[in-house]
Parts: C-alpha cells; sequence; structure tokens
C-alpha cells in the first residue's frame, strides 16, 4: 500500500519578549534583596512542537502568522525592537509587560495576543495610507508622462522626438532640453549644496528677477531663491582660494520635483 511522505521539516519558533511591570520589579527587588534593570528583556523561547495542549498549539500558531504578517509592515521584526505605529493618539508599547517572569506558554501568548489584537488596527490603517500614497504617486507619474509627451511633441529636438517615439527612456535628456529652453544657463540636477544667502549682490538680484519673471509665467508653485553655494555644481568641495563661483540662484519645484541652478558670474 502506498504510504504518505512528509518531508523534513524544521520546527517553527516562537520569540516573544516581554518586561516587567512596575509592580513585577518592585515584588522581585523584594524577593532578591537586589537592583533591577528597567530596561531589561525577558526572552520567551519556544518551539510549538514542544507545546502539548493542541489548543495552546494553535493559539501560538495564529500569533506567529500575524506577527509574521505585521513584519511586512513596518520592515522590522517584532522581536528586538519592534516599534509598533502610534494610531489615534494612543502610543501602542513595544512589547508586553508582565507582572513577573515566567516560563508558562500561555501566560506570555495572552499577553502578545492582547497587544497583537491592538496592532491589527494600525495594521489595516498603515495599508491604507500606503495603498493612498501608492496610487497618488502613480497619478503625479502619469501626469508628468503626458505632459513630457506633449512638450516632446511640439517643443523637442529631432533626436529626442525620434529617441521618445522609439521608446527610449528620455527623462534626462528631456529634462535638459526643456530646462535649457525655459530657463537658459540652469543646470539640471546638480550636485551642489547651498546655505542661505545674506547680501546678494546686484547681480544676482538682477538674474533673480529675470528668473522670477520667467517662472510666472510657467508654473505657480516654482520657488526661485538667490544662495551661497556650499558645493560646487559637480558635487566637489570648495578649496581654498577657489575662484568659482560661489553666489547662485536655485529654482526648486521643476517639474515638480527638480532642482536647477545657476552660480551667478
Amino acid at each position: 500500500m502506498p504510504q504518505l511522505h512528509v518531508p523534513a521539516t524544521s520546527p517553527v519558533w516562537l520569540n516573544l519578549p516581554y518586561e516587567l511591570t512596575p509592580a513585577g520589579i518592585e515584588r522581585l527587588i523584594v524577593e532578591t534583596g537586589r537592583t533591577h534593570d528597567k530596561s531589561k528583556v525577558y526572552i520567551f523561547e519556544v518551539a510549538l512542537q514542544d507545546i502539548e495542549s493542541p489548543d495552546l498549539r494553535r493559539r501560538a500558531a495564529v500569533l506567529h502568522a500575524r506577527i509574521e504578517s505585521l513584519k511586512d509592515v513596518f520592515d522590522q521584526a517584532p522581536y528586538d525592537d519592534f516599534d509598533f505605529a502610534v494610531s489615534g493618539g494612543a502610543e501602542l508599547p513595544k512589547r508586553p509587560a508582565l507582572d513577573e517572569a515566567t516560563e508558562d506558554v500561555e501566560t506570555v501568548l495572552a499577553a502578545w495576543e492582547d497587544l497583537v489584537s491592538r496592532a491589527l488596527p494600525v495594521q489595516a490603517e498603515w495599508h491604507g495610507i500606503r495603498d493612498t500614497d501608492k496610487k497618488a504617486a502613480e497619478d503625479r507619474r502619469r501626469t508628468y508622462l503626458a505632459v513630457m509627451d506633449g512638450w516632446i511633441r511640439h517643443h523637442g529636438s529631432d533626436r529626442l522626438r525620434l529617441a521618445h517615439e522609439r521608446k527610449y527612456k528620455v527623462s534626462a535628456l528631456y529634462l535638459a532640453e526643456r530646462s535649457a529652453q525655459e530657463f537658459p544657463g540652469f543646470v539640471a540636477d546638480a550636485k551642489a549644496s547651498w546655505e542661505e544667502r545674506a547680501n546678494p549682490t546686484e547681480a544676482a538680484i538682477a538674474l533673480e528677477t529675470d528668473t522670477l519673471q520667467r517662472a510666472s509665467k510657467l508654473d505657480e508653485r516654482l520657488h526661485v531663491r538667490i544662495v551661497w553655494l556650499t558645493r560646487w555644481v559637480d558635487g566637489t568641495e570648495y578649496k581654498t582660494n577657489d575662484n568659482r563661483p560661489r553666489e547662485a540662484v536655485i529654482i526648486l519645484n521643476y517639474l515638480g520635483d527638480r532642482t536647477l541652478i545657476r552660480p551667478v558670474e
């Protein structure tokens, strides 16, 4: 008669941390006469196959599955410093607190079941927020591609237009051509860094004025500002007696989230 072959598998382990309540810490100090580290974390570890009670084994399996599902939401294991989200103004603790250190399966399971039951609504809320953010990002992406397609068809060079029609990736070329037409002399995707500029020069004010006039005809969300460069446009640091310009005009929010920069010569 054929026999069912069950392949060898590894046991499923539950690693459930907990700490002591203030009452538990006080009781331990009275019992031992020694100080106790309030930040101490106890680890209850058990293999599901070693739990004799079928009901407790079932509860442990369900708890294990729920904890695993929470990992995906918060991208970190709950066994160490798993920080449940804040929902509705009520912050969930990182782990349960018990009145005494214990190796009783049911006691630790019950404490974690209560904590996870409070975390699951947070999980649902998190998924909802994440899905909403994802949809918004997809909508922005579709709008960006539609605008890019229209601009390339009407204003792009032959190189850009043909590459786009032939389905090549042209985002960088599109950004370079469009910014060169709309804001001549500005560099797109520069690696510079800057800080607030005090006492801007006359040349900087003139460039800013011209840039503001151009920006007003394109997009009210554009933010134009004179800055003081702390790193050059290619990302290199300034050196002593460096003759490269330090004053610049920047445009923030170009084409949504890009930055343009033009040093003041």
